[in-house]
């Protein structure tokens, strides 16, 4: 029964020709355990980063930044802010004028660029009905 066995294998290893080139640096770890605890160590070493950059946050002091809310006192008095508001509204207009104008100034460019107009031929219905009664 062997015997069948190592001759199929060797039948089987005749037909196979290719025969690849294995890189001698891979064979390093030819000892999965070797392997393993490497990776294990590895993995054990970054836990324990993690763990300390933690414990070392837990140890810092509270947050010093403190923001500075806007309230009245500290954005300057209301007068000021409706010069604002007013000089916004103003700019905002004076803007949509400007977008105003030159839409109109580029439709009066294109009237006089484009200079064609089409005669249209108009039938009154009484010129329509002779011409049904016709045919």
């Amino acid at each position: 029964m062997q015997i069948a066995e190592n001759i199929k294998r060797i039948e089987e290893q005749k037909e196979c020709t290719f025969k690849p080139k294995v890189n001698q640096a891979g064979k390093r770890y030819e000892d999965v355990q070797v392997l393993f605890e490497r990776l294990h160590e590895d993995h054990a070493r970054r836990e324990h980063n993690v763990q300390v950059k933690r414990d070392f946050l837990k140890t810092q002091e509270a947050p010093t930044f403190s923001p500075v809310l806007a309230t009245a006192k500290n954005t300057g008095s209301p007068k000021k802010r409706s010069g604002l508001y007013e000089k916004l509204y103003q700019d905002f207009d004076k803007i949509q004028r400007k977008k105003l104008k030159q839409k109109y100034d580029h439709e009066a460019q294109i009237k006089e660029e484009f200079t064609f107009k089409p005669t249209l031929l108009s039938l009154s219905t009484s010129n329509l009905s002779q011409q049904n009664n016709q045919q």
